[in-house]
């Protein structure tokens, strides 16, 4: 198995940008081609997409060219963030990507620039383990038109997905969460409002004095999360439960809160926080996890939410530096997006959305 990264960016988005990275790659690894290729792109490549691709599909020599738009992209170098830039990873020796195939229990590397989250009808019949990320293009005050490609053309609806040949996968999810609260069913909610909550005995509660039970009122609420689902078991498997991630958006004159995501009466929720001391423990708690289950890799993919890396950690990506400290001589890809496609641990099949969370999968050849 041979896999190699790249990346570079530039004052202007060009093709020869693309080109310059995937060669650089393609030199890293000592190939002359390549049997895939792994290419994000930052959102100023928006209105050249096709181009890029195709630029680096001709540098490869190779048409199994997937990736898309993100808000950022990063490697084992570093991230780059407001700059044009590309990422590429190569696969040569035995390891090439392929497309999906459903008898195949590999896990399918998946991405999306959907914000409607066009697998969600999926994701509770299908069988398929998907990871990967999600880039909607609208996360600052210039939205950008989502991208995504595979076997080196763009596509619509803009989703798509592989699997690595020759190659083992095992997955890691840090949701950065410090659960503090045991579930309690919701009594009212109306779309993105949570109203009221159950607590035995003393019966329902608004949701934001049932939030004051936990917290002092000098916690900001962008530290507090609302975790739900539709029993109160599937916390038990936490931090890997299949459960939502909603953050708090606003408390309100009637005592309600508004949250990033819808809920609905019957379901059960746990306020949990995130900061940046229990973040960084979480990460590390993920990389041993996956590290137990694969001691030597060949490389790593790390999907990673806008709202975590620099932006959270003022300037420098505490979660990159964690996994390049456990594995530093392996070749690192991934990008910043808005959503997290997460397999359901839990269950070992299907899959979920998430956010502010960061998907790892570690890469070997099969076999080993």
């Amino acid at each position: 198995m041979i896999l190699a990264t790249a990346q570079l960016s530039a004052n202007e988005p060009t093709p020869d940008l693309v080109r310059n990275t995937t060669h650089r790659a393609l030199e890293k690894a000592g190939l002359a081609s390549a049997h895939g290729v792994l290419l994000f792109l930052t959102p100023e490549f928006s209105r050249l997409t096709q181009a890029a691709v195709t630029a680096a599909a001709q540098a490869a020599q190779c048409t199994m060219v997937f990736g898309g738009l993100a808000a950022g992209v990063l490697t084992e170098e570093g991230w780059t963030l407001d700059r044009p830039a590309a990422a590429a990873m190569v696969f040569g020796g035995r390891a090439s990507l392929q497309p999906p195939d459903e008898e195949n229990p590999q896990p399918t590397l998946s991405y999306s620039g959907d914000w409607e989250r066009p697998w969600d009808e999926l994701s509770s019949s299908e069988q398929t383990t998907r990871f990967g990320g999600v880039f909607s293009g609208e996360f600052s005050e210039n939205p950008v038109q989502p991208a995504v490609w595979q076997c080196g053309r763009t596509l619509s609806p803009p989703r798509a997905g592989v699997q690595i040949g020759g190659a083992r996968v095992e997955i890691g999810v840090s949701p950065g969460l410090l659960l503090l609260t045991p579930p309690v069913r919701i009594e009212s909610a109306s779309s993105f409002t949570l109203e009221k909550l159950a607590h035995p005995p003393l019966g329902s509660q608004s949701a934001f004095k049932s939030l004051l039970r936990h917290f002092p009122i000098q916690v900001p609420l962008h530290q507090l999360m609302a975790l739900v689902a539709k029993a109160p078991d599937d916390f038990d498997a936490f931090p890997d439960g299949d459960y939502r991630i909603l953050p708090l958006v606003s408390a309100n004159s009637d005592n309600s809160i508004t949250l990033a995501g819808e809920t609905l009466a019957g379901e059960y929720l746990c306020w949990a926080r995130r900061d940046r001391w229990t973040v960084p423990k979480d990460v590390r708690r993920s990389v041993d996890q996956i590290a137990a289950r694969m001691a030597d890799p060949a490389g790593a993919l790390m999907f990673s939410c806008i709202g975590r890396g620099p932006f959270f950690y003022d300037r420098d990506d505490v979660d990159l530096c964690v996994l390049r400290e456990r594995f530093p001589k392996i070749p690192i890809i991934g990008c910043y997006g808005t959503e997290q496609i997460v397999p359901k641990i839990s269950s070992r099949k299907g899959f979920r959305h998430t956010r502010n969370s960061v998907v790892m999968a570690l890469i070997a050849p099969s076999g080993t």
